[in-house]
């Protein structure tokens, strides 16, 4: 089984094993578009966090500055990590 985790400290991987290897957060089977859903819906953080326990909040936390860097940057913020 081989896994792609992205470089920004593994907070989001992909294996073609996981969900035909949707993006996923680390260690979950919970896709990582699902908590953009529920945002982009008007849910709270704490609303998807309750419905997703295997989500930790400094996860879903990670990847939202991660996404934060990348909208306001301009350039992919992995980049500068390798």
């Amino acid at each position: 089984m081989s896994s792609n985790t992205s470089p920004s400290n593994a907070i989001v991987s992909q294996d073609p094993d996981i969900l035909g290897g949707v993006a996923v957060f680390t260690g979950t089977r919970v896709p990582f578009e699902t908590m953009i859903e529920y945002l982009e819906g008007g849910d709270s953080l704490d609303t998807f966090l309750g419905d997703f326990p295997s989500v930790h909040r400094e996860q879903a936390i990670q990847a939202l500055e991660w996404l934060r860097q990348l909208a306001t940057s301009g350039k992919d913020p992995r980049a500068s990590a390798a």
